[in-house]
């Protein structure tokens, strides 16, 4: 059963259609091509499940003039938006499609509903089930298993550049109001700098916030014990991975690293701003894994969640959400260190 796979991003999205990949691999014996934009292709390289990924460039010519080569048994559609839709269409009016084209239902407008009344409403779904509710007809069941992220050994070569024991902050997301602010990424890192070393991730864009933080943090300055490594801007997705599959927590806020750490079995702790767990985007676990801890941080506001996916700015223009003095981050932290030792224990 030849089946063609269409889920363009993101990351944290990609890393939860994982479990569905793997029934459709483990029960059906399905070939699976996958379609990805091309700068998140890597995530899928060492995948066992995936027989062949294709990258997309963002032109969608090129694309279907690639897809229309191949028969497809089935197209599972779990992005769902107007581009895939765009796809579907041409190849069912190609005829290359064998006998359907199946979807995940986002459960879009009750989403934007429940974000509008603040909670108003009951949770929605996790997506990794909504993704599953699309295979139903196929007879795939969930198989009781996380996530997936296959790293590669050479990857695990950038944890040379860092401590032996630390902890990941990732603290910024795609969007503006899914990221904690200066001062409260700055708070964290002190309290985490009194009790183990610290590595800092994300991407390019935040390259120069990192560089602040870490003259802020600086530990000359503050007397802080322990060392903080800024790799923000420094690896790659497989290396980020890597990096995550060695730490011993992760604090991060709701964006890709969440996921991540949830496919690599680490424990971390989330802080919700804009968005809420009940939006149906919560860290996904294997049921039959009882050691792995999740903590959120939630100041529980009227105003949450105000967006589904992320805002670019806060309607009230304070970030109240996510902003958290020091001395309020300092019971946690220590709470959060503590347990970690009883379970290294």
């Amino acid at each position: 059963m030849r089946v063609l796979v269409l889920r363009l991003s993101s990351i944290g999205d990609l890393v939860c259609i994982t479990p569905v990949l793997r029934a459709l691999y483990m029960q059906r014996g399905a070939e699976i091509y996958l379609v990805v934009k091309r700068q998140f292709a890597e995530l899928f390289q060492y995948n066992p499940y995936v027989k062949e990924v294709i990258g997309f460039e963002g032109r969608l010519y090129p694309l279907l003039r690639l897809l229309k080569r191949t028969s497809w048994d089935y197209v599972l559609d779990l992005h769902n938006v107007l581009r895939t839709r765009l796809i579907t269409l041409a190849l069912r009016l190609s005829g290359c499609v064998r006998y359907r084209i199946l979807r995940t239902d986002k459960r879009s407008v009750r989403r934007r509903v429940y974000a509008l009344l603040h909670r108003r409403f009951p949770p929605i779904p996790h997506i990794v089930s909504r993704h599953f509710e699309a295979v139903r007809l196929l007879g795939v069941e969930w198989d009781g298993g996380g996530l997936d992220l296959f790293i590669p050994a050479e990857a695990f070569r950038i944890c040379a550049r860092v401590p032996r024991r630390y902890v990941v902050v990732a603290p910024w997301g795609t969007h503006p109001c899914k990221s904690l602010p200066f001062s409260t990424v700055v708070g964290l890192i002190r309290q985490l700098l009194q009790r183990t070393d610290v590595v800092l991730t994300g991407g390019r864009k935040e390259e120069r916030f990192a560089q602040r933080i870490c003259e802020e943090v600086s530990s000359d300055r503050w007397g802080c014990r322990h060392r903080l490594v800024n790799l923000v801007g420094a690896t790659s997705l497989l290396e980020l991975g890597a990096l995550i599959a060695r730490a011993n927590h992760v604090y991060t806020v709701d964006t890709s690293v969440m996921h991540m750490a949830c496919a690599l079995g680490r424990s971390l702790t989330i802080f919700w701003g804009c968005t809420v767990p009940q939006l149906g985007m919560p860290p996904f676990l294997d049921w039959l894994d009882r050691k792995v801890r999740v903590w959120s941080v939630f100041r529980n506001l009227p105003c949450q969640p105000c967006h589904t996916h992320g805002a670019r700015v806060c309607p009230y223009q304070d970030l109240a959400c996510l902003r958290f003095s020091e001395e309020e981050m300092q019971p946690f932290v220590r709470e959060m260190h503590l347990k970690l030792q009883e379970a290294v224990r």
